[in-house]
Parts: C-alpha cells; structure tokens; sequence
C-alpha cells in the first residue's frame, strides 16, 4: 500500500486519501485482496466510481514475490497506469453535454481528456477547442498549458495531419510554458519529451524530457513509451520494441493508442526484412 500510495502521490491533479482520512469524499475508490502460496501471489485490484458506485476496471496481477520489492514496483505500475487511464476514459463523460462556457477548469480539462481518448478525428477537433477554452481561463496552470499543446499536435500522431500542417511554434511554445508553470508536473514533461519526438524528430530532447518526467514520478508508463518510441525513430528498433511492448502490458486491458499498434506493426515488419 504505501508503494502505491507514494507513486500515485507524486502525481499532479490527483489527491491520494486513505481509510484514516476522515472527512474526504473521494471521487474514486481502489480496492484489492491478494491470495499467496509459497512465492506466488495474486492480487485482485478493482476501481470504483464513488458518486455510482459503478466499477469501471478490474484486473488480476500474477506474481513471484520471492523478489518482493520486484513484486510491488510491477503492482505499483500497472494500478496507477490503469487509474490514470481510466479518470481521462470516464470523468469527464459528465461534461460532454455542457458548452465549454458553463465548466470550471479542473471540468474543462476531464472533458478534454475524455475526447482525447477516443483517439479519432472528431474527438480531436472537440478537445482542440475545450483546451482554447480552459487556456483563456486558466493560462499559466501547467496541465492547462501541457494538454492545450496536446490538442494542437496530437492529430500528427493519428495520422490526421502532417506536420507541416499544423503551427508547431505555437504549439512547442505551450509546450515550454507549461514545463516553466510546472517544473514538478510530469505530465507536462511527458508532454513536451513527445511533442519533440513527433513534431521535431529531437530524439535527444525526448529522452531528457522523459527522463526529468520519469524522475518526478519513476512508474510514469508514458514516459517510458516516449523512451521507447525515442529508441525506434532513433534506429535502435530492437531494443525500443521490446520497452514499447513491455508499456502496453501494463496496461493490457486498456483500449490501445493506434500509433502504437501502427508502430509495432511497421517495426517488426522492418526488423523481418
């Protein structure tokens, strides 16, 4: 437990709170039970929307604790990429029906995520013009900055615009400020480490980004993809495969990003030939 609870608390937009917390109404709740035999264990996770009481993801964690400490970081990783995962895929369904006029920030910004998810041409439009919204409110928070410059260039990896296409000063200006707010985010780190990497072919800049990310917040599963997609553009595609591979089984149940797939599937094919 404290494993998790230190690396969901290096997060940034996320307020980790215990059974001993008395007064805090939490807007998700995670539950687990685990059975051992011998070095074996497994654990049953599950996360619960508070307001419905719906569960919105479960999972089953097979493990050898012989290594215990190799045990927890595993956990560790896939729980909190799942949580992250799933607030962006459900919290902000509540919003979608509202003009951007009528939300705060923190609603904005769940709304934002929620069609960021999706993963088409449609949501990508929509979240473009949400972020517009939350950055005139909002234009010195860090996530703020950090998903608006999202917004403007995620099109290029679905493979809906070039990059030529788009205003990438503009964009990677976001991208900096939103470091500059935010020297503590990793998501803003994370941010820019792929706007680099897709936007200016900058393997170096993706790395060091990454890595500032990964130092905040050591399990963060994006930013060991920007590592691994680093690794593949750079031409080390063995390698950069297996790390990419090794990311998506984190998060195994997960509806998967299309770049990815596309990614694996084109690395593979060149690595054959």
């Amino acid at each position: 437990q404290s494993g998790l609870l230190d690396a969901l608390s290096n997060r940034s937009g996320v307020r980790v709170a215990t059974e001993l917390d008395k007064g805090v109404v939490p807007s998700y709740i995670l539950k687990g039970r685990c059975r051992v035999s011998g070095t074996r264990c497994r654990l049953h996770a599950s996360i619960t929307v508070n307001a419905s009481g719906e569960t919105c993801w479960t999972t089953k964690i097979d493990g050898d604790i012989s290594d215990i400490f190799d045990f927890v970081d595993s956990v560790v990783g896939q729980i909190s990429a799942a949580i992250r995962v799933e607030i962006n895929a459900s919290a902000g369904s509540d919003f979608v029906s509202r003009p951007d006029s009528s939300l705060n920030v923190q609603q904005l910004l769940s709304k934002a995520a929620f069609y960021m998810h999706h993963f088409d041409e449609k949501n990508a439009w929509l979240s473009r013009d949400t972020m517009a919204t939350a950055v005139a409110l909002a234009g010195e928070d860090p996530m703020v900055l950090a998903m608006h410059a999202y917004s403007l260039m995620q099109t290029v990896p679905l493979a809906i615009e070039r990059v030529e296409d788009i205003d990438v000063d503009a964009a990677m200006s976001f991208a900096d400020r939103s470091v500059y707010f935010g020297p503590n985010v990793d998501f803003a780190f994370h941010n820019r480490a792929r706007m680099r990497l897709w936007l200016g072919n900058d393997h170096d800049g993706c790395r060091k980004d990454a890595a500032r990310a990964l130092s905040i917040n050591p399990g963060y599963h994006l930013a060991h993809e920007d590592l691994a997609l680093a690794d593949i553009f750079d031409g080390n595609m063995a390698r950069g495969l297996v790390d990419l591979e090794a990311v998506m089984r984190q998060v195994p149940e997960q509806p998967i990003p299309p770049h990815r797939l596309s990614i694996l599937v084109i690395g593979h094919a060149l690595l054959v030939n």
